[in-house]
């Protein structure tokens, strides 16, 4: 109701510019869309109305209103674009083919509608590469690199004295598989520097999950390799009576942790103070064993424990069943059930999201197609003249073909750009996964986009190639 609204302010504004006396004549005039002091304030007013209605409702208010000015930036650009380019086309005057200068000229002339084709096919073929190069990096990194390099399964509930029998049991099946075994032990964060974090830190922080419930922890005794430290020291050997926790840095950074900073764990129900010496950089998304916190093996050695278990198969040997009959309280986690799920639902996202950017595309098009059928008496007048003077039909679509790629090129380079950009920036500070640039992507939906809009823009002119010369001159 609101978008209505403010499209119809200048379109109700405009009547006054028609005069009676051309109603009774019967003659055609040309309107402006009109802007008063009072209605862009009027416009500006509902146009905030609406933002914060999207802004509000959404759980993510800085994001709503990231995209509401990206647009908006987009929509200045594409607009700019379209003054650069009638600009430069204006002082190209050395052409000698007819179907080129008569393109020239129906971009340049005043009534043109290029802002309206530049802008509209510019937001919607952004929207459909950003999306699709997120889509497709989506894609790529949960269907293809996770499961490469994921465990097969997790194994949970392995006591202190099973260990051995647990690894003997898997490598009697697979004499090939890759098992990693890490101690584990329950520990909660009661304070932080002596006070409670739960009296500062707030649920929407993204690294509440440390504080808000009981968390695994675990020991080593050399850095992991793919847990590199970003700051501080190892161990520190000379100390093995006080407990010294290696924290993830992002954790860290989240919940304001320095160096040095004091946490009192509740461990099986006894509190005990351990120090933050190190900040390590997590990487969860490869499945692996990983914990926020660890603890030096010197000291948390002597607390009860036990075991967590991943192992990646080379056969398909390992059976759950003979698996459970040699250690019954065993849990197994297999890590495929699940990848499968997310992929299954990722495809179906990707599906969704293609389909809404190409309503979007589809929105744009009608847009132009509209446009082109208002100009519609223009063209017919134009194609008049075009007919007395001799054209031909092919003349005429040659030079529309001709406007066509001068405006479609430069909106598809300028598109590709913010495209690349907003992926980018979504995959890597939003999701916080790896972004890679998709060449094939932008290439096959760009001559897609291409092709649909230039096969709309034809037929819609067809109708506008045979003008019956009798009645435009009578003006009937």
């Amino acid at each position: 109701m609101i978008v209505l609204v403010i499209f119809s302010i200048p379109t109700i504004s405009s009547i006054d510019q028609v005069k009676a006396s051309n109603l009774f004549r019967n003659v055609f005039q040309n309107l402006q869309f009109y802007y008063s002091k009072r209605s862009i304030v009027l416009s500006f007013v509902l146009l905030s109305i609406l933002i914060l209605l999207f802004t509000i409702g959404s759980e993510q208010p800085s994001y709503s209103l990231g995209y509401f000015a990206a647009f908006f930036v987009c929509l200045i650009v594409f607009f700019l674009l379209s003054k650069l380019i009638i600009f430069f086309l204006k002082k190209f005057k050395s052409s000698s083919i007819i179907s080129l200068k008569v393109s020239i000229k129906n971009i340049t002339q005043t009534k043109s509608i290029t802002p309206i084709t530049v802008m509209s096919l510019g937001l919607g073929v952004t929207l459909l590469l950003t999306l699709a190069l997120v889509g497709t990096n989506f894609q790529r990194e949960i269907a293809k690199s996770i499961p490469d390099i994921a465990p097969d399964y997790f194994f949970v509930g392995i006591q202190k004295g099973e260990r051995e029998k647990f690894e003997q049991g898997i490598l009697n099946m697979d004499p090939n598989a890759s098992i990693e075994i890490v101690p584990m032990v329950s520990s909660g964060i009661v304070k932080i520097n002596g006070v409670d974090p739960n009296t500062y830190i707030k649920p929407d922080n993204d690294s509440y999950w440390v504080i808000g419930s009981e968390r695994r922890s675990s020991w080593v005794e050399n850095v992991p390799e793919d847990n590199p430290i970003l700051q501080g020291e190892w161990w520190d050997l000379a100390n093995p009576e006080q407990l010294q926790i290696s924290l993830d840095a992002k954790v860290a950074k989240d919940l304001n942790i320095q160096l040095g900073d004091i946490f009192t764990l509740n461990v099986y129900g006894r509190e005990i103070d351990g120090k933050v010496i190190n900040f390590r950089e997590v990487d969860y998304r490869d499945l692996s064993i990983n914990f926020a916190m660890l603890f030096n093996p010197q000291f948390a050695k002597n607390i009860p424990h036990e075991y967590l278990a991943t192992a990646k198969f080379n056969s398909n040997k390992f059976d759950e069943t003979e698996m459970l009959e040699i250690m019954p309280s065993l849990s197994m986690i297999k890590i495929a059930d699940y990848l499968s799920k997310v992929t299954a639902v990722l495809n179906k996202v990707f599906i969704a999201v293609t389909l809404i950017s190409a309503v979007t595309i589809v929105i744009g098009l009608i847009v132009i197609s509209s446009a082109i059928m208002v100009q519609g008496k223009v063209k017919e007048y134009q194609n008049l003249i075009f007919k007395i003077l001799g054209f031909s039909k092919k003349q005429i679509v040659f030079s529309s073909l001709i406007e066509f790629i001068i405006i479609f090129k430069s909106v598809i380079l300028i598109a590709i750009f913010f495209a690349v950009i907003g992926s980018k920036f979504i995959m890597e500070n939003i999701f916080e996964l790896v972004w890679m640039f998709d060449f094939k992507v932008l290439i096959y939906l760009g001559f897609s986009i291409g092709f649909v809009t230039l096969i709309l823009i034809l037929l819609t002119n067809l109708k506008y190639l045979n003008p019956k010369v009798y009645p435009l001159i009578r003006n009937q």
